[in-house]
């Protein structure tokens, strides 16, 4: 299998994956009527960054239109207003996380090698994601320091389940590693 197609396989899978898991959790979440609601789009997207960098903004766009269907079903509020709100502040929040991969400037295995360091490219995701959420709400009229505290706290419980599904991928040796580079080590 050549790398073009590895990595469009292995992009797909991991979409199918987040995807597959979301709707369960919303089906969960529905049926149990629970306040919390705990998402595995980051943690994908982090992953996928890892594994081939800026290609984990298809994850993350995805994420945001995830994000849009949850919150428009569980508001039971389906107006053109409120989900084009949605999508752009949750959308541009997903996306947002791609400021955790400024930390592959010092290279990948720096995240990968450190406990530390993958927590604090968690936090980065997740600070960038509510920081980014909180922007875009002040377009809708919110005020900046209200919202952003209101997603810091919404969001706690997913940053310790994103950090806690990192600490378990950097375990495997070959999946919370960039891709490009194990392809090619394999190949040899």
């Amino acid at each position: 299998m050549g790398l073009k197609r590895y990595k469009a396989t292995d992009l797909t899978v991991l979409l199918v994956i987040m995807c597959a898991i979301e709707g369960l959790s919303l089906f969960i979440l529905k049926r149990v009527g629970s306040q919390f609601y705990v998402s595995v789009i980051v943690p994908i997207t982090l992953i996928v960054y890892m594994r081939w960098g800026l290609y984990g903004l298809i994850h993350a766009a995805v994420g945001g239109l995830l994000e849009t269907v949850v919150i428009t079903y569980l508001n039971g509020d389906m107006t053109a207003a409120i989900v084009a709100r949605s999508a752009a502040v949750y959308g541009f929040g997903y996306l947002s996380t791609a400021a955790a991969m400024l930390l592959f400037i010092k290279g990948k295995n720096f995240v990968t090698g450190n406990l530390w360091i993958t927590l604090l490219y968690a936090f980065i995701a997740f600070a960038a994601m509510c920081i980014g959420r909180s922007v875009i709400a002040t377009t809708f009229g919110e005020n900046f320091f209200e919202i952003l505290p209101e997603y810091l706290t919404r969001e706690a419980l997913n940053f310790v389940f994103t950090f806690i599904i990192l600490w378990i991928a950097r375990k495997q040796k070959t999946f919370f590693t960039d891709q490009k580079e194990y392809y090619f080590s394999v190949r040899k």
